[in-house]
């Protein structure tokens, strides 16, 4: 079974964001992934990224899921770093090797958060 659920969120026109939440297995559990989480040039460091991943946070937990997962690239130092002091740990990770070219980026890491 399969489930999306899409939040919204806005803060003064600076910012737009949408991010699909999905259900996926973990060994045999449902999880929880944010996926697609973007917040607008000017709008970073306001807070904004903390209070997204909080609002999926809050949603995982209304559905009574636990784990909390995302990706993020080595091309975003900053926003590890933010889901570092949230709690998230990396879990797994992708080195592209020569597809690195095609991508702009070397290395995906998945991070979750583990209450």
């Amino acid at each position: 079974m399969s489930v999306q659920i899409e939040l919204g969120f806005e803060e003064t026109e600076r910012c737009q964001h949408v991010t699909d939440l999905f259900w996926q297995a973990f060994s045999g559990k449902l999880g929880f992934v944010l996926d697609g989480i973007f917040v607008a040039e000017g709008a970073r460091g306001l807070g904004v990224g903390t209070a997204l991943l909080e609002a999926g946070h809050e949603q995982a937990q209304t559905l009574g899921l636990s784990r909390v997962e995302l990706d993020v690239i080595d091309a975003n130092p900053k926003a590890q770093a933010l889901y570092e002091r949230m709690g998230y740990v990396v879990t797994k990770q992708e080195d592209l090797g020569p597809l690195r070219h095609l991508f702009g980026f070397n290395t995906a890491y998945r991070m979750a958060k583990v209450p």
